[in-house]
């Protein structure tokens, strides 16, 4: 089975996306025949001078080198050279169960297999800007996960001693990789958000008013956290966090329950999903200023996901549903939603989806 993923560029600095990274799937539930499909979304990268009128331009990126049964994209450097995630090792042994590998990919020099580092199976969630840092989560031989920070140098660094029961996930990383976000279970199941820094460690950040909580993303400075919690009547909220306010309960958008998916560079624009009460869900923008921006279900299709939003908050990109498959889309302020297809017979699916 070969791996495959679309990704996209367009020929404007301005509008790299800033990403927030969540999966709600722990190690193992992949099935094996199953391969991903990421929007990493649009940045710059080098293409021929035809296309310099900034015109988007689609490229089909094979990933069948990296023998795996699967993959998935998670992250991607701020000018798109770099991208990471994990590929599951699938084994037709029986009883075997799959095991999942962080990679590290560049132009110039292709995949890298970054194995389970040191554990017995390890995922990359993203990266920073430059492409030099990736975080991610690794399982230990007792199936507890840790969250870390790798570099070429210094390889693979655990952040910390835990002494939670689970780390579930790294979520979110900041620009320069000095700021992690995620959620971690509690020895009593309850879900806590945390965020680490490389000066403090690690900072708990309870479970935001709520029951459970997580941190989905960052901004670019690290400075503001975005997040979900769930109340007692286990309706999810989003929330947005900042070392001098605390946290902000933003609600649940207008809908029964709104998760966050990706925040602006400043932390000034957030963007998800929220689901009404027919269970459709919704895209969202939301801004200091303007408060919530309900984009709808993209002409009255189903599930639409806002899954990153650009560094200015001015381009989201995202996915939904039609009555068979995943469609990407694109929106902007000024041009509204752009429909980008199912990208030929394959189910798109979009990061964090």
């Amino acid at each position: 089975m070969k791996a495959r993923f679309f990704k996209f560029s367009r020929l404007s600095s301005s509008k790299h996306l800033s990403l927030g990274m969540r999966s709600a799937y722990k190690y193992g539930e992949y099935p094996a025949w199953y391969f991903w499909l990421a929007l990493i979304g649009f940045m710059p990268m080098s293409i021929t001078s035809a296309h310099d009128n900034g015109v988007t331009v689609q490229q089909f990126i094979d990933l069948s080198s990296m023998n795996g049964a699967s993959a998935s994209v998670r992250g991607v450097s701020a000018d798109g050279s770099v991208i990471v995630g994990y590929i599951a090792i699938a084994s037709h042994a029986p009883g075997a169960k799959t095991n999942f590998h962080a990679f590290r990919w560049n132009r110039v020099g292709g995949i890298q297999d970054l194995g389970t580092l040191g554990g017995i199976n390890a995922k990359a969630n993203g990266v920073s800007a430059d492409g030099a840092v990736i975080v991610g989560s690794i399982e230990d031989t007792n199936h507890s996960l840790h969250p870390y920070r790798w570099t070429q140098a210094s390889g693979a660094q655990v952040l910390g001693t835990m002494s939670w029961k689970d780390i579930f996930s790294v979520y979110g990383v900041s620009n320069s990789a000095s700021v992690i976000v995620g959620m971690f279970r509690d020895a009593n199941n309850r879900e806590h958000a945390f965020r680490w820094t490389y000066t403090g460690g690690v900072q708990d950040l309870g479970t935001l008013r709520g029951e459970n909580a997580e941190a989905d993303c960052v901004s670019a400075d690290g400075s503001v956290v975005v997040g979900s919690f769930v109340d007692a009547k286990h309706r999810w909220h989003v929330i947005r966090w900042t070392p001098a306010g605390g946290v902000e309960d933003l609600g649940t958008m207008g809908g029964k329950n709104a998760y966050a998916r990706g925040v602006s560079a400043d932390g000034s624009v957030i963007v998800g999903s929220f689901e009404d009460t027919n269970y459709n869900y919704h895209a969202f923008r939301w801004t200091r200023t303007g408060g919530v921006k309900d984009l709808g279900t993209m002409g009255g299709r189903k599930d639409a996901e806002a899954d990153g939003v650009s560094a200015d908050g001015s381009v989201i990109v995202g996915s939904f549903k039609d009555a068979h498959n995943y469609h990407a889309f694109r929106w902007t302020q000024t041009g509204g939603v752009k429909d980008l297809g199912t990208m030929g017979e394959i189910h798109l699916l979009t990061l964090g989806a």
